[in-house]
């Protein structure tokens, strides 16, 4: 069955923001999940108190926030991307305050409302495709 030539274009598009989309939010998960573990290896000398109690509260918050919502996207049946997001934001927001809120939040938008948004719209370009190359 011989695939057109636009069709082999809007899977390559479709392949591609997917990709694209993919290392980014498991890129920022990477990049926040060793930060927790560099920031819990360090000696403190960086005046950084590692062990204090308030970093204590905030990690047990985190770690209970990020169960919640993987529970919550596991029975919702929601996409576990949006739970990993939420995982994300907060340890960076723990870790590195408004500036690590902010651009986790940024890279979460682009992320959904660009990269997502164009691998749906290819994805459904490609199934009508898909369907005018089987009837041909």
């Amino acid at each position: 069955m011989p695939t057109s030539k636009r069709t082999k274009e809007l899977r390559k598009k479709r392949n591609i923001f997917f990709a694209l989309s993919t290392i980014m939010w498991v890129g920022i998960t990477v990049f926040s999940i060793a930060s927790v573990f560099v920031c819990v290896a360090s000696n403190g000398d960086n005046g950084l108190p590692i062990f204090s109690d308030e970093f204590k509260h905030l990690l047990l918050s985190v770690g209970v926030t990020g169960i919640i919502g993987l529970v919550a996207a596991i029975f919702i049946k929601d996409k576990l991307r949006t739970a990993i997001w939420m995982l994300s934001l907060c340890l960076c927001t723990a870790i590195y305050k408004e500036a690590g809120m902010y651009s986790v939040l940024g890279c979460w938008l682009i992320d959904e409302y660009i990269f997502t948004a164009l691998t749906r719209y290819y994805h459904t370009r490609l199934v009508i495709n898909k369907e005018i190359d089987l009837r041909e």
